[in-house]
């Protein structure tokens, strides 16, 4: 509990790299929602390369990714926990312009897998949590041309989840790491976005507080990979919502590259 006093002071003194939180008055909920898909849209963007993979919760409209996927050699990795509203999203998904989505079943050690493929777009029937047992889940899956391991070559995330800042989605937060990959890459930008209410918090700075606090916890547990925070912000409306915005990076790939260009 120290431990998030401290870091809830060092939120709301500086302590931390932090901007300015961005307040959103009396606009509807689609509007802020909307407005919040550009932030995380452009900040993303800063990070984009060639043959990007977005891991994401997408909506039914596949709204988000639409945004994202006029740029060339984009393609998405989706997670939906419900059958309906991934089924009604298919049309929306990218690339229906070139092609029919295949649908996918599979069993594996942690259960039976299903959703669908469209090109190089994938996106799986469970909830983000499941992503915790990837390691079993993945084992021996392919979906189309694609193995478990070009599955999780995962270059940027935004977790839009819709619930409260629970054990759950912490758990699934710092399981981020697994998916991470991609060649002549340093940089891995995340954003994961929860509500900021009727929990046990009482500030947006001790909810952050929190968050930070795991991840910094699962790098112990991992040390190949660093979270850089660089800000949080929070969008007011009738259901308000926290985005907390950081960049990982692979210090043991990085140190591969430096060990290689030394010997250059």
């Amino acid at each position: 509990m120290e431990l998030i006093q401290q870091s809830t002071r060092k939120l709301k003194t500086g302590g931390y790299e932090r901007r300015s939180a961005e307040r959103y008055e009396d606009r509807m909920p689609s509007d802020v929602k909307d407005a919040q898909r550009e932030v995380v849209r452009d900040w993303l963007l800063k990070y984009h390369q060639d043959g990007e993979r977005l891991l994401s919760l997408p909506d039914v409209y596949w709204t988000f990714e639409n945004r994202l996927a006029v740029r060339p050699n984009t393609n998405f990795l989706g997670v939906q926990r419900d059958w309906t509203s991934l089924e009604r999203g298919l049309p929306w998904m990218p690339d229906s312009e070139s092609m029919s989505a295949a649908h996918f079943y599979a069993k594996t050690p942690s259960g039976d897998v299903q959703g669908y493929r469209r090109n190089r777009n994938v996106v799986f029937y469970m909830w983000a949590g499941h992503l915790l047992a990837w390691d079993n889940l993945g084992r021996g899956l392919g979906v189309g041309t694609m193995s478990s391991a070009g599955l999780r070559q995962v270059t940027a995330a935004w977790l839009d989840f819709t619930g409260f800042l629970t054990d759950e989605v912490i758990a699934a937060s710092t399981s981020i790491p697994v998916f991470l990959g991609g060649k002549q890459r340093s940089k891995f930008p995340v954003v994961t976005t929860f509500l900021a209410a009727r929990d046990k918090f009482s500030s947006h700075e001790e909810r952050v507080a929190h968050f930070l606090i795991a991840i910094q916890q699962a790098e112990r547990r991992s040390s190949s990979w660093t979270y850089r925070f660089d800000r949080f912000e929070v969008h007011m409306g009738t259901s308000p919502f926290i985005s907390v915005f950081g960049v990982y990076s692979n210090s043991r790939q990085q140190s591969l590259q430096s060990d290689r260009q030394g010997a250059l």
